[in-house]
């Protein structure tokens, strides 16, 4: 009896889990024009922020250069469906020239996928629609730039630790 009752969790796991997928792919077919819309104006920020001064002072506090300044964290967002399991993260840096780094990794194992994003359509062909809205919504509320501090003010207490 215990067998059917594991088959059948197993069973209604995969269904759900194609049924996530599927949803996710509508979704992405649905908001194609507005997901190219997104990248366009989120370059557009990238690129008038990345030229300011209060850029460059918080680039200056960061702890990894090499990759820009972190201007975001969510969930995965360069694979369908975005909502991954628990303790999957990703973060998204601005480099001094405008594009982003995306990073991703999973608990405290570092990053396992990291690509540059040089144009709007690259942002667009290889990060969610969901993951861009979240992104863009972090903008227009101004919440990316506490999240920006947050993130130099924690890094600056672990140097000092």
């Amino acid at each position: 009896m215990t067998g059917k009752i594991i088959l059948l969790n197993e069973a209604d796991s995969v269904y759900s889990f194609e049924r996530q997928l599927e949803w996710a792919r509508m979704l992405e077919e649905r908001y194609s024009d507005e997901k190219k819309a997104l990248a366009s104006s989120l370059f557009s920020w990238a690129d008038e922020f990345s030229q300011t001064e209060i850029y460059h002072n918080l680039l200056k506090k960061s702890l990894n250069k090499d990759y820009g300044l972190q201007v975001f964290g969510h969930y995965w967002g360069h694979e369908i469906p975005y909502n991954c399991i628990p303790n999957c993260w990703s973060r998204l840096h601005l480099k001094t020239d405008g594009s982003f780094v995306y990073g991703a990794g999973y608990r405290s194992h570092g990053t396992s996928t990291r690509f540059l994003l040089k144009t709007p359509n690259e942002l667009k062909d290889k990060l969610c629609y969901e993951y861009l809205r979240e992104f863009a919504k972090k903008i227009n509320s101004l919440e990316v730039y506490a999240y920006m501090y947050a993130n130099i003010n924690a890094s600056t207490i672990k140097r000092k630790v």
